[in-house]
């Protein structure tokens, strides 16, 4: 039961932390567009009204589940931030010209290699347990 609560203590942390990040993003984005003049009264609420949570975490399938989805939320995110063919990692780096898509590809970058790191630690543990399991 403690080995339970530390990783779910864990990934709330995980969370929390990718959580803050994301709105001081929403917040550098704002003032880009303000700063383009895209639109005088832009607010977060124009970002996140779209937003969709997953179901709460119970137990070790919904939370190997939800961290899957953030993956596919984090690679979604630079595939629409990233010129066509690049990624964060290649010598073309052009995205680094806009301070506010730099900092969302930097951002979820960081993120996504974390969220993917949680889930194959997750999965690596719910195979052991499964071998275990048939050991016995």
């Amino acid at each position: 039961m403690q080995t339970a609560d530390l990783q779910f203590r864990l990934l709330r942390e995980l969370f929390d932390g990718h959580y803050k990040e994301q709105i001081h993003l929403v917040d550098v984005l704002i003032e880009r567009i303000r700063a383009l003049d895209g639109a005088g009264r832009v607010f977060a609420g124009d970002f996140l009204h779209r937003t969709h949570f997953s179901q709460l975490l119970r137990g070790r399938v919904l939370a190997t589940q939800l961290l899957a989805e953030l993956v596919d939320a984090r690679e979604s995110i630079l595939n629409a931030a990233l010129p066509a063919g690049a990624n964060a990692g290649m010598v073309n780096r052009s995205w680094t010209r806009d301070f506010a898509v730099g900092q969302v590809v930097l951002t979820n970058d960081g993120q996504l290699l974390a969220v993917r790191e949680q889930l194959m630690n997750r999965r690596r543990m719910t195979q052991s347990q499964r071998i275990s399991e048939l050991s016995s």
